[in-house]
């Protein structure tokens, strides 16, 4: 991912457990449309994926 990307997400994660009080390890709602852009972005596993784009150490899983 693109540095400028990468911090991008990082300030609304920041932002959103500043305010909202979110914290790790997040849970994640992931509908169709996300699933889709995952197999076309060829971003398998979904779970390092999310990692990444979400900068966390993990991601609870189902």
């Amino acid at each position: 991912m693109r540095v400028k990307m990468r911090s991008k997400h990082r300030k609304a994660v920041k932002f959103y457990s500043t305010c909202f009080g979110f914290r790790e390890p997040y849970k994640v709602l992931i509908d169709g449309t996300f699933v889709h852009h995952l197999i076309t972005q060829r971003l398998l596993p979904a779970d390092e994926a999310l990692r990444d784009l979400l900068s966390a150490s993990r991601v609870l899983g189902s």
